[in-house]
């Protein structure tokens, strides 16, 4: 953890809040003073790195890369870190690009005093009083889709550093701010027969990369391509010698119909790379169902948590600190099958049509969803915008729970449409629309609290910066090579992993792993206690009996549309609102 205080009367009121702090937290690791500011850290998951002479702390693993530390060099600095830096100016505050960003807080208690951390609960704990909530946030927490404003938090008046941006912080004053992401200048790479190769580099320098400060490694790995490719990687290269032990492994396993069934994969890649992987199992998860609906003073919106802290368990036995995990695959190499229609208008119909027939993945499980997908793309520009916009609010209809208030918000709040990505786009901008991509926020959040539930630091190769740079000047169609989602990925792990798990057009879900924890720990009765949601009703923002409707839908529901990701998400803030008004989170039902 890392804490910084700025203050305008002489450092004085910065000094007393490290040590307000030393009392929960202990003293801490490193402690740098200078008049005005003083900057605390404490070990935790991510690990820590200090240097008194130039008066910064980092958590994390970080590569300055010559940056000098000043605002506008930190296009320089690369790795997964939270950084704080105390200077004449105040406090520059700063974090990893892309997959490698860590949440940073900042609040201003009164016009004199100025207070960052890299968790929520202690920061909270430093101020005169607990701040009102952001109803907004609240709001678009309980969606996945919908407007949601990066700088947010559960509480009005704490502010979170959003990714690719550093602040410059100081007492009473607005923060001043820059971004850390440089400009992508480079071109298109030319489909010359050896861009499958080019990925495998790339893909094994960004494991490489997060190697980086780890005792021993291990993979989240489901027998999935993402996850697996990591695992492979990593056993090649304790093969060679390049990280001192060989890779531990951890998969969630459960029964599941075979289009969603990962075990027989990963049976495959563990012959194949000669490692057993420990299972673990629902079982082992049930223990702690409806225990971690609340961390770090936030929601935790997040199902598989309680299989995290199973994980966390085997991992401490096993000396495992730093785990891998496949998140990002599908969004930074699938490649996107509308292009075909682009390339239909542009007058190359046999070619567009038979590429958006031949892609496959599991995604586009049959020629007529393909088909149909085709001509919607190839209509596109035709559609007037309003009638863009119905299709994409059909899409995303309103739950029926939603309450007046909600649906107040949702209209007042409407996010606006990314553009589509065209084959015209440079590498420059497919690398612009990489990094808005949404759910970097929603990972950093899923991945802190992970780390805080199972004791370890979590990081994904495949959504490091500069894979993210690279994949941005591939050509769009190649990454489809092969009439696959992600084809060009599945060239680059020829040999690293077995065929039947290469060629796989299945795709695992942690939704069995869910249903069955569930039933082990006693069924949806477990969490019934939330169901009413009387906090979230008295707001507004959910109707009670439609939500209960909801609830009770689960027991034995097959609707495909009906998520426990969906429920969690309300449960996980009626929650969050028990325990903000002095209640247990969860009750008896």
């Amino acid at each position: 953890m890392l804490l910084a205080a700025r203050d305008a009367t002489g450092g004085q009121r910065a000094r007393d809040i490290i040590e307000r702090a030393s009392r929960t937290w202990g003293r801490p690791k490193a402690a740098i003073r200078q008049i005005g500011g003083t900057l605390g850290s404490w070990e935790g998951p991510a690990g820590l790195q200090a240097d008194y002479e130039d008066g910064w702390v980092a958590e994390g693993g970080v590569d300055f890369g010559g940056a000098d530390l000043s605002p506008s060099s930190l296009q320089l600095v690369r790795g997964d870190f939270a950084l704080f830096v105390l200077n004449h100016s105040g406090v520059l505050l700063a974090s990893g690009r892309a997959g490698g960003y860590r949440p940073v807080y900042v609040a201003w208690p009164g016009p004199e005093l100025v207070i960052a951390c890299t968790h929520l609960s202690p920061l909270l704990d430093l101020l005169p009083q607990r701040p009102p909530l952001d109803l907004d946030h609240l709001s678009a927490s309980l969606l996945i889709y919908g407007p949601k404003c990066p700088e947010s938090t559960p509480y009005a008046g704490i502010r979170r550093v959003p990714t690719g941006e550093a602040w410059l912080v100081r007492p009473g004053a607005h923060p001043q701010r820059w971004s850390t992401v440089a400009p992508l200048l480079d071109g298109e790479l030319r489909d010359d027969g050896d861009l499958a190769n080019l990925l495998r580099r790339a893909i094994t320098e960004a494991t490489r990369r997060s190697t980086q400060n780890a005792a021993r490694l291990a993979v989240e790995v489901s027998g999935g391509l993402d996850s697996s490719m990591l695992l492979s990687v990593l056993v090649s290269l304790a093969r060679t010698g390049e990280i001192a032990l060989p890779p531990a492994a951890f998969t969630y396993e459960s029964e599941a119909p075979p289009w969603h069934d990962d075990r027989p994969h990963l049976r495959s890649l563990e012959d194949h790379v000669d490692l057993r992987v420990h299972r673990v199992t629902p079982t082992d998860a049930s223990a702690s169902v409806g225990q971690l609906m609340v961390i770090d003073a936030m929601p935790a919106p997040w199902p598989m948590l309680s299989a995290a802290k199973t994980t966390g368990r085997v991992a401490r036995a096993q000396g495992v600190d730093v785990v891998l995990v496949g998140e990002g695959g599908d969004q930074v190499l699938d490649g996107n099958p509308r292009l075909f229609g682009e390339l239909a208008r542009k007058g190359e119909i046999g070619r567009g049509l038979d590429g958006a027939l031949r892609t496959r993945g599991a995604i586009y499980q049959g020629p007529v969803e393909r088909l149909a997908r085709f001509f919607l793309t190839l209509l596109n520009p035709l559609l007037p915008r309003s009638v863009l916009r119905g299709l994409r609010r059909l899409r995303r209809r309103s739950p029926r729970w939603v309450g007046a208030d909600l649906v107040r918000h949702m209209d007042v709040f409407e996010e606006p449409a990314e553009p589509p990505a065209t084959l015209s786009e440079s590498p420059g901008e497919r690398y612009a629309r990489l990094t808005r991509w949404p759910s970097f926020s929603r990972w950093s959040l899923m991945r802190l609290q992970e780390e805080l539930v199972g004791g370890y630091t979590l990081r994904a190769p495949l959504l490091d910066d500069d894979l993210l740079r690279f994949a941005a000047t591939l050509p769009p169609l190649s990454l489809m090579q092969g009439g696959f989602l992600r084809g060009l990925m599945r060239e680059a792990m020829r040999g690293l992993v077995p065929e039947d798990l290469r060629l796989r057009e299945t795709k695992g879900t942690s939704y069995f792993f869910t249903e069955q924890t569930l039933a082990m720990a006693g069924g949806l009765d477990v969490l019934a206690g939330l169901a009413d949601v009387r906090m979230l009703a008295d707001l507004g923002l959910v109707e009670p009996r439609q939500f209960r409707e909801f609830f009770d839908g689960f027991r034995g529901s097959n609707d495909p549309d009906a998520t426990y990701d969906d429920l969690w998400r309300v449960l996980s803030v009626e929650a969050f609102l028990r325990q903000h008004a002095g209640e247990s989170p969860v009750r008896p039902a």
